[in-house]
């Protein structure tokens, strides 16, 4: 008998055996008794003692080692005795060793942060002992973080189950506007069973304040008297909200004076601010405007925006003409634009010189009073009577000292007269366009009547271009493709007279056809049998034709007094079964298809007759009678 003391044993603490060998016969005993203790406990690998026991008595011996630390799970001790005297026993006790352990470790994320941003840290609990533990875990927050619930300590109980049961918890905390630096997070995890471990995490939290401050003027040349704005744009560009002081410094031309804005700028944001100014009336010069912004937070920036004031006349000239091929007779339309570029009103005149063969019907002089940024226009006709190119130019003369002009030129051409107007594409009469296929397109140019003669120009996806010179108003283009998908097909029309239409259509082109099916034939063949009987199952085969049938077929088994059968097979033959338990006319059809619109069937008819027991067999017995002679 081998004992243990204690039953249930805990890693890293002492384990006793106590070896008990009783001689329960009438000899004495001269034994040898052999202890083998569990790896995991620090003792000898092998013990041996050679006892001499007498009659009745019990021999005893106890040993002890510590379990291993770190050791979780069952240590198996055996003991064997022999004695001189021919008898023998072995004994074998199995202790379970307890191991408390866990792991524990946490993760910050991001590692780097702006103040006021927050950061998750993630808790790992890990049992990685062998019996289940019950945990206590108190979270250490750095001085740097707002607190959570009013408290820098968090704290969670937690039975974590063995082997590997695992808990994990996730929480954000915010860091502090004004802290910067690193931000370390200790969590330490205790099991009432005595296992315990900690971690920690850290992040850093960068204070870098920035700002850039900008300014922009409009106009850049203003006249006396007019206004200028100033546009003020302040931008956070670091990583804390900024406290700002902004000063603007306004010219002496524009008044002087300082203007102050004290606004809060979160990060990335940018506060703007507009300032308009009236340029004093007997200023002229430079006009410098600075602006300074200083933040309480550290950084500080500057921005200049440079002007003038002077008077700065401008003006613009432009002269339009429609059409600009016709033929004598035609009227032609022009419209003349002076627009006021400068920066004080103009006092304007303007004149148009037709050239000769050109005439119109009002007065070609005008005189207009144009104020800054504004356009005046005017539209009038003309009647063309000669032929060839007809140049015609506008002048506009402002009293302060500017001036311009502009021209056009139109093309009179008796050949002009009848100007195409539009272009059809007719597309070809099909049910699906598809590759591999000449299809031919037409374009037909309205009116009828229309000048000629055109040029066709033929432009398609995938296809070259193609040009036609023709004497007539319609026009051809067969176009073939290779590749399915969508295509556009373009044609241009112009005529002499550089007088354009246009059209386009769309298609869609579809890939090969597939070839159709192959026309069917069946037919039923029976089985090899002298009849048919209730009872019975028959097999008949349906064979298609020809062999070169397009796959896969359909076959549709129908029979008389049988549920419909129906196979899809890659083959040309297909067989079925029928039993039928009544006599009578029974008709088998089997019908075929694999596309084709007519499917190909047969049909056969057989007489099935009741199973009856064979005849009996008969031996006939003769007389045999002999005679002598």
């Amino acid at each position: 008998v081998k004992q243990a003391e204690p039953t249930v044993a805990w890693a890293g603490q002492p384990l006793a055996y106590t070896i008990l060998v009783t001689n329960t016969g009438n000899l004495t005993l001269h034994a040898v008794v052999t202890d083998t203790p569990p790896p995991s406990l620090s003792l000898p690998a092998v013990l041996t003692w050679t006892p001499t026991i007498l009659p009745d008595e019990t021999w005893r011996q106890t040993v002890a080692g510590d379990v291993a630390p770190g050791y979780g799970g069952l240590l198996t001790n055996v003991v064997r005795v022999a004695a001189e005297e021919g008898v023998s026993a072995v004994y074998t006790i199995t202790t379970f060793s307890r191991y408390p352990a866990l792991t524990v470790t946490k993760q910050v994320t991001p590692p780097v942060i702006s103040p006021g941003e927050a950061v998750t840290y993630t808790l790992r609990v890990t049992n990685t002992g062998n019996i289940s533990l019950t945990t206590f875990i108190t979270d250490y927050l750095p001085a740097g973080v707002v607190p959570i619930s009013g408290s820098r300590v968090l704290t969670w109980q937690v039975v974590l189950t063995a082997p590997q049961g695992t808990w994990t918890h996730r929480f954000v905390a915010t860091s502090t506007q004004s802290y910067s630096g690193t931000l370390t997070n200790q969590v330490a995890v205790a099991a009432a069973e005595g296992a315990s471990s900690s971690a920690a995490a850290s992040s850093v939290v960068l204070f870098a304040p920035g700002l850039a401050a900008a300014k922009e003027v409009e106009p850049a040349v203003a006249p006396p008297g007019g206004l200028v704005t100033y546009t003020i744009r302040v931008t956070n560009t670091g990583n804390v909200v900024l406290h700002v002081t902004v000063s603007d410094t306004l010219p002496a031309g524009v008044g002087g004076g300082v203007l102050t804005w004290t606004p809060t700028i979160a990060r990335g944001a940018t506060w703007t601010q507009v300032v308009t100014a009236t340029v004093n009336q007997a200023y002229s010069g430079t006009l410098t405007n600075q602006v300074q912004a200083v933040a309480i937070e550290g950084p500080s920036g500057s921005a200049t925006a440079v002007s003038e004031a002077r008077y700065a006349p401008g003006l613009q000239v432009g002269k339009t003409a429609a059409p600009l091929r016709l033929a004598p007779g035609d009227i032609v339309t022009y419209t003349l634009r002076v627009t006021n570029t400068g920066n004080i009103s103009l006092t304007t005149a303007i004149t148009d010189d037709l050239p000769s063969g050109v005439t119109a019907t009002v007065a070609l002089a005008w005189q207009t009073v144009i104020p800054v940024g504004r356009t005046w226009e005017e539209v009038f006709t003309a009647t063309v009577q000669a032929e060839g190119h007809l140049e015609n130019r506008v002048e506009a003369v402002a009293a302060e000292g500017v001036s311009g002009s502009d021209g056009v030129t139109i093309i009179s051409l008796q050949a002009c007269r009848n100007h195409p107007t539009a272009v059809t594409i007719s597309k070809p009469n099909v049910d699906e366009f598809v590759t591999n296929t000449a299809y031919v397109f037409v374009a037909t140019v309205t009116p009828s009547t229309a000048t000629l003669p055109f040029t066709y120009t033929w432009q398609a996806t995938d296809q070259g271009t193609v040009v036609h010179n023709r004497q007539g108003i319609v026009d051809t283009a067969p176009l073939i493709w290779l590749t399915p998908g969508e295509k556009w097909i373009t044609v241009t029309v112009v005529n002499r007279c550089g007088i354009v239409v246009q059209d386009a259509v769309t298609i869609a082109i579809a890939g090969p056809q597939p070839p159709p099916p192959v026309p069917l034939g069946v037919e039923i063949h029976e089985p090899s049998v002298s009849g048919y009987f209730t009872g019975t199952a028959y097999t008949f085969t349906a064979w298609v034709t020809p062999i070169t049938a397009t796959l896969p077929l359909s076959y549709t088994w129908q029979a008389t007094g049988q549920t419909t059968v129906v196979h899809v097979t890659a083959a040309i033959s297909d067989a079925v079964a029928f039993t039928w338990p009544l006599t009578g006319s029974k008709r088998i059809t089997v019908s075929v298809a694999n596309g084709e619109a007519s499917p190909a069937s047969d049909s056969i008819t057989i007489t099935v007759q009741p199973i009856t027991a064979p005849p009996p067999s008969w031996e006939v017995y003769l007389p045999l009678v002999l005679r002598n002679r």
